[in-house]
């Protein structure tokens, strides 16, 4: 059944040889394949790494009306790069009046802008009076509504003691 030249080959040692090295050249391209993907995969989360000379965010909302809520017109409340605002204790701006959800919204700093985004709030966040169904950029003066409150976002907020 089988050709005298497979039979030879066989004899001779040289199939298994050259199954052995097709297996170690298998192995290696698993391994360089492994290696490229590792490395995109760093250079990926290096590019995504704040820098270390870069500027630090700041920014703040100043109150203009605080409603119902505790805060006081003017007051500055500083932004860090994951602010969450809402009626819960546990927020970082706290707005206790009973038109804001306890999570009601979110403001981040990503890829160098300030963003605002609705969490799905029973009263709705508001971008200069239009509602945000979207993840949307804000700028210096912008006005936040959430619930009856209401912020004017202020970028480069001075931080006592870290600003000369």
């Amino acid at each position: 059944m089988n050709s005298p030249l497979v039979d030879q080959l066989i004899a001779g040692g040289w199939l298994i040889a050259a199954l052995r090295v097709l297996f170690i050249g298998l192995v290696y391209v698993f391994l360089f394949l492994v290696w490229r993907a590792t490395v995109a995969e760093l250079h990926a989360a290096a590019r995504q790494m704040p820098s270390l000379d870069a500027p630090v965010a700041r920014g703040a909302l100043v109150v203009i009306d605080p409603a119902g809520s505790s805060l006081t017109a003017g007051e500055a409340l500083a932004l860090t790069p994951a602010t969450m605002i809402g009626r819960d204790e546990g927020s970082p701006i706290v707005a206790d009046d009973p038109h804001v959800s306890a999570r009601h919204a979110e403001i981040r700093f990503d890829r160098g802008q300030w963003w605002l985004r609705d969490l799905d709030s029973s009263n709705g966040t508001y971008l200069n009076g239009n509602p945000v169904r979207a993840v949307i950029g804000i700028r210096p003066g912008d006005v936040i509504q959430c619930g009856r409150v209401r912020f004017r976002f202020v970028p480069s907020f001075p931080v006592p003691g870290e600003d000369g």
